[in-house]
């Protein structure tokens, strides 16, 4: 699937916090436990037909993970994949750029 990162909208408990930016997005959380989710709007997946044609479909993401942060400077990874993201097949945009 193909996409944009800055696409992703991370979520914490519920409120929107930001967009996804590689090597900058840190969460800061209170102590505690927290839901974290992050949604795509849309992805494209290419296939080839056997008539050598190209095949796209649009899709939706969204993932949850739920964390407990312990405090003082308790790290953690959150890592969306095929494991914890569920795909939505939606309409194609007018004029998709994959």
């Amino acid at each position: 699937m193909e996409g944009s990162l800055r696409d992703v909208r991370i979520y914490v408990d519920g409120r929107f916090v930001g967009n996804y930016e590689p090597d900058e997005t840190v969460l800061r959380l209170a102590a505690g436990s927290h839901t974290v989710k992050v949604e795509v709007p849309s992805v494209y997946a290419r296939r080839g037909l056997p008539n050598g044609n190209t095949e796209i479909r649009t899709y939706a993401l969204k993932g949850e993970e739920h964390i407990e942060i312990l405090g003082g400077d308790s790290k953690q990874s959150l890592v969306f994949n095929d494991q914890n993201l569920k795909s939505k097949e939606i309409e194609p945009l007018d004029n998709p750029e994959p």
